[in-house]
């Protein structure tokens, strides 16, 4: 926040509004030079490298450099957004009335963009617009120095206003503030039809991948062999459906029907069968079609029997070291073999069948027992020619048994699994493509922008009367910028308030996983296009929870309890709002630390902390605590997160404050008949979220436990007399 460094705030303020005037005075045209008219024309349309921004670019720095030796030698600090919002008053000044009339006139169209109206606190006050029948250029430029000193200083807010809402200053041919953001949506594709139907493209965002691995997960070339219903030979390759049921694969978006293929059927082409509907609209599978490498037995199909209790049970076996298919020896280039063996494949009580239900056969096994089958399996595949050819040694039987404890059992004639056979049915293999031919897309990656369009409007104006025989206006611009100060603090705390109850109806609308085509909905913020809306509300009972039995250890409880509560909620925070992938991804993948921003009254800025310790939130945050003294922040504590890195707007800001520079004027005014002095400026700013993430506490009864004893709780046990 911006401070005098001086006590005579009065005396610093008018002393450097005269000390304004005189350089305008000795400067004359060559320090306001060029006029409102070439720095709209500059700033809209000039080429950077033109000679007119060139002009303007020069101009500014003039104002700048002035303003800061001035500043310097009347003890006065200022913003950098203070800085350059007096030196765009200070260009304005040539040609005064077209700087006002170009924020008071015809606006640009904002057809096509997404504009957020008025927050509370701002709806009745957007585009007031006053009468300049009475102002010419000779009125309002003989006031410039009050305009680039009141500019000079009103950019400013209290502490936690200015942390909230960094300031960002436009200028007022602007029809609205500009928030967008570029973000990368992963998407598989889509496909318009004739019936009119809405296409819906399913687009994710990449940052969700921090959190969903779904979303870069893709089975374009996944080789599932494909069950064509009805056709005969096709589906003598695979275990009759009444013995394992088929099922769906959801191959990039397409649905293939599949199921367990047979062993020893002899050699056939795994490629061709796995020819399904989707990819045979991107043309038939031919001799550029090549299986890859990494080819492994996925899954096998065994039939347990006892008695008249039969089941299928579907074991995964990807994972074991034989699974993988490696090159043959003394073959071709491409030739691979697999000799599964496993000794390994086990199968207990708990064990399910293929619907999810008990095995009977295998209920004899004890709890914690194990049975563990040899299983022996051959093949050959040709990754070129596509052709399969696998066969069972023989069935599956017990090799080893375990009890619950772990300890080896003798096999042969163990009740446990007396008269339980096993016969291997079938088989799935975990196979791709290359893809060398480019017939399939594979994931589509996007960049998509989004903007919201924000209106900043003029706000009620700030007056100092004075007698017309009294023209020392000089100290009139430190009232103004007062005033200023304080309705920028006053709306930062309105705004904050009221965006906690649009997320509190709002946020616990969204979720990861959400596609693009929703993207945060409505709700107002511009990084909810780039992570999940959150919003939680708690209170802390200090009352309920705290149990000091001296009060020397209250402070310190107090504290303890207070950090521990916040510090859990950051977490959750982060966690479940995705802001630190964000951070990662708008960061180009660095490992940047979040900042938690924790704004609340003076009185509990005192105990969110931990003595002797600057790591309050553990290592994974930095922390900041902004107070404001504004009554309606009294016993709450509002927690989000603050870009420390950003130098101008940042969506992972919670907000932005964008100030439009005003010029002051003093014009002579009849009052209920009486003739005064006016010294008026109108201010023009407007805080806009950005972030729609957010945790609200309630602290009670902070003062009783401060100032009475605390509460120890008893249970009071009767024990009767021996």
């Amino acid at each position: 926040m911006s401070k005098l460094k001086t006590g005579q705030r009065q005396s610093s303020i008018g002393a450097l509004t005269k000390a304004i005037a005189t350089s305008l005075s000795r400067n004359g045209s060559a320090t306001i030079k060029p006029s409102f008219g070439a720095l709209l024309g500059s700033l809209e349309s000039a080429d950077v490298s033109g000679a007119e921004f060139a002009e303007i670019a020069n101009a500014t720095q003039v104002q700048e450099t002035e303003l800061k030796d001035i500043a310097a030698e009347e003890n006065i600090e200022f913003t950098e957004a203070g800085l350059e919002s007096a030196a765009i008053a200070a260009l304005a000044s040539g040609d005064a009335k077209a700087y006002t009339m170009a924020g008071r006139g015809a606006r640009p169209s904002v057809e096509g963009a997404s504009v957020f109206g008025a927050l509370a606190g701002y709806a009745d006050l957007a585009f007031a617009t006053p009468a300049l029948e009475a102002f010419d250029n000779a009125d309002m430029s003989k006031f410039a120095a009050h305009s680039i000193a009141y500019n000079l200083l009103a950019p400013r807010q209290d502490a936690l206003a200015e942390k909230f809402f960094p300031l960002i200053v436009q200028t007022p041919d602007q029809a609205y503030f500009r928030a967008e953001i570029k973000r990368i949506s992963v998407y598989q594709g889509a496909f318009h039809k004739l019936t009119g139907e809405r296409t819906e493209f399913n687009k994710r965002n990449l940052v969700e991948a921090y959190r969903d691995p779904s979303v870069l997960e893709n089975k374009a070339t996944v080789m599932v062999p494909y069950f064509a219903a009805g056709n005969t030979e096709n589906n003598s390759r695979f275990v009759d459906p009444a013995v394992i049921p088929t099922w769906n694969e959801d191959v990039d978006g397409t649905a293939v029907a599949t199921g367990a293929l047979k062993f020893g059927q002899g050699e056939f082409s795994f490629t061709g069968l796995s020819q399904h509907p989707g990819l045979v609209g991107s043309g038939t599978m031919d001799q550029t079609d090549k299986i890859d490498t990494n080819v492994r037995l996925k899954e096998l199909f065994v039939k347990v029997t006892k008695g008249a209790d039969t089941s299928v049970l579907r074991l995964d076996v990807s994972g074991m070291s034989s699974a993988q298919f490696v090159a043959a020896q003394n073959a071709h280039a491409l030739q691979t073999r697999v000799n599964f063996r496993s000794n390994d494949l086990a199968v207990t009580a708990a064990t399910k069948d293929l619907s999810g239900a008990a095995v009977p056969a295998l209920a004899g096994l004890t709890a914690g027992a194990v049975a563990r089958l040899k299983v022996k399996i051959d093949g050959d595949l040709h990754l070129e020619f596509g052709t399969l050819d696998l066969a069972a040694s023989g069935a599956p039987v017990v090799d080893s048994l375990f009890d619950g404890a772990g300890n080896s059992l003798t096999v042969a004639g163990n009740a446990m699994v007396a008269g339980v056979t096993f016969e291997l049915l079938g088989y799935t293999l975990d196979a791709r493509r290359t893809n060398s031919n480019r017939r399939s897309r594979g994931t589509l990656l996007d960049r998509d922008v989004y903007s919201e369009n924000y209106l900043v409007g003029l706000l009620p104006p700030i007056v100092v009367q004075r007698s017309q025989l009294d023209d020392s206006t000089e100290n009139d611009v430190d009232a103004l910028v007062s005033s200023t100060h304080l309705m920028a603090s006053n709306l930062a705390v309105t705004t904050i308030l009221a965006y906690a109850n649009d997320l509190k109806t709002a946020a616990a609308g969204f979720q990861v996983g959400l596609t693009a085509d929703v993207s945060g909905g409505s709700l107002q913020g511009i990084a909810r296009t780039m992570l999940t809306a959150y919003y939680k509300e708690d209170e802390i009972d200090l009352d309920e929870v705290l149990n000091s039995v001296s009060s020397g250890d209250k402070l310190d409880d107090i504290r303890g309890y207070m950090t521990t509560r916040l510090s859990q909620a950051a977490y959750e925070m982060a966690q479940n709002s995705g802001y630190v992938a964000a951070m990662k991804l708008l960061n180009g993948g660095g490992d940047a630390k979040p900042c938690v921003l924790i704004g609340c009254d003076q009185v509990l800025e005192n105990y969110i902390m931990i003595s002797g310790d600057d790591r309050t939130f553990g290592p994974g945050f930095d922390f900041e605590v902004v107070t404001t003294q504004d009554m309606r922040f009294y016993d709450t504590i509002v927690m989000t997160f603050h870009d420390k890195g950003a130098k101008d707007f940042s969506p992972l800001n919670f907000g932005n404050c964008i100030w439009i520079p005003e010029l002051v004027a003093t014009l002579p005014t009849v009052r209920n008949g009486a003739n005064v002095n006016e010294t008026m400026v109108q201010p023009r700013f407007r805080h806009i979220c950005n972030l729609p993430v957010m945790v609200k506490f309630t602290v009670k009864n902070l003062d009783k436990v401060i100032n009475n004893r605390t509460r120890i709780l008893v249970d009071n046990l009767e024990v009767a007399n021996p």
